[in-house]
């Protein structure tokens, strides 16, 4: 059969030939367009819960322990009477000090008498100014004398009062040590007491972020007691590195806690709030490749000869977000960025947009 296409029909078909080969080769790909968005660079850290005041309590004077009135779990009030020495002796010796104190002012009491009267009677030249200046020495020593007994006294009244242990702070006593009976020492430990309403959560954090934390900063909390629940804090200092081999230093957060949960020693997660960017390039996951030299990279779709191509790009990663991953470096914001599809591409294969990037 002869062959009757025409010469110009024949060409278009060989021209068209390429043009199909790239439309049946193309990938099928979906795109998506970076976003911008403000974005929260956060790092948790572990820590524990501490009071902020907790004593071990010790009875300042030694003596037999007369009477206990408190116990391990009460709660006390600042103030509040916890243990009693037997204080007969110290109270005998106060007693006997008070008499002294007495007849002393008798004593003062009657020179300075002496001292008036002698002046009177030198000023009318009764008697020699000596006389009257031996009474005015008189009277000074008494006066010295009731000054000594007055503070004997009041040496003798503190010692009776510290046979009385009292809390010095608001709390809770979690450990008593002392059963009444018993002799105890000055300075021994009777009492633990804590105060629980005012907790703060302690962290050591790498010195690399010192400059990220300030005081005030907001601080969330999760603690192991309570799973799924946060807890609002604030950092309330910041203390420089003590321990230079561990390279750290101690970020002290106050903790938000007004149902009175927590307690000291639980342990948890404080999630700070280092840095913030108000306009962030971002991605989804799905749209990043990795490499095996641990870098990172994304096909973009650009315009080629025939049509679109997979052109590779490097960019460097940045806080994770989610779902998505800020990109620091390697976009500008107008690009076509494959999300699927990207499984198997090559530099510059042909690619087929299924959707619009917007």
């Amino acid at each position: 059969m002869r062959n009757t296409c025409p010469a110009g029909l024949a060409l278009a078909v060989c021209l068209g030939l390429p043009s199909f080969s790239w439309a049946q080769d193309a990938v099928p790909v979906r795109v998506v367009a970076p976003a911008q968005e403000a974005v929260i660079e956060r790092r948790a850290l572990s820590g524990s819960l501490n009071a902020l005041n907790a004593a071990s309590l010790s009875p300042r004077e030694s003596g037999v322990v007369e009477r206990i009135t408190a116990d391990a779990g009460q709660e006390v009030k600042a103030g509040d009477t916890l243990l009693v020495l037997d204080a007969t002796l110290a109270q005998l010796q106060a007693a006997r000090v008070r008499s002294s104190l007495a007849e002393s002012k008798v004593r003062l009491a009657e020179a300075e008498r002496v001292r008036d009267e002698s002046a009177q009677l030198a000023d009318q030249r009764n008697i020699a100014r000596t006389q009257a200046r031996a009474a005015e020495a008189e009277a000074r020593i008494q006066a010295a004398a009731m000054a000594s007994a007055k503070a004997e006294a009041d040496l003798a009244e503190e010692r009776v009062r510290r046979h009385t242990l009292k809390a010095p702070f608001s709390g809770v006593i979690v450990q008593r040590n002392v059963d009444a009976g018993e002799w105890v020492d000055a300075a021994t430990p009777v009492f633990e007491l804590v105060d629980t309403s005012n907790l703060r959560f302690d962290l050591q954090v790498p010195q690399e972020l010192h400059g990220a934390i300030a005081r005030g900063d907001a601080v969330q909390l999760q603690v192991d007691a309570f799973p799924g629940q946060d807890f609002a804090g604030e950092v309330d200092a910041v203390v420089p590195v003590k321990d230079p081999a561990a390279r750290t230093f101690l970020v002290r957060i106050a903790v938000g806690d007004p149902q009175s949960r927590l307690q000291p020693g639980m342990s948890g997660r404080a999630e700070l709030a280092l840095a913030r960017r108000a306009q962030a390039w971002t991605l989804p996951r799905d749209a990043l490749v990795r490499y095996p030299d641990g870098s990172h990279g994304i096909w973009i779709v650009e315009t080629g000869a025939n049509g679109p191509v997979a052109r590779a790009r490097q960019v460097e990663l940045g806080l994770e977000l989610g779902d998505r991953r800020e990109i620091r470096a390697g976009i500008s914001g107008g690009e076509r960025v494959i999300e699927r599809g990207n499984e198997r591409l090559r530099d510059g294969a042909p690619v087929r947009v299924l959707n619009d990037a917007g």
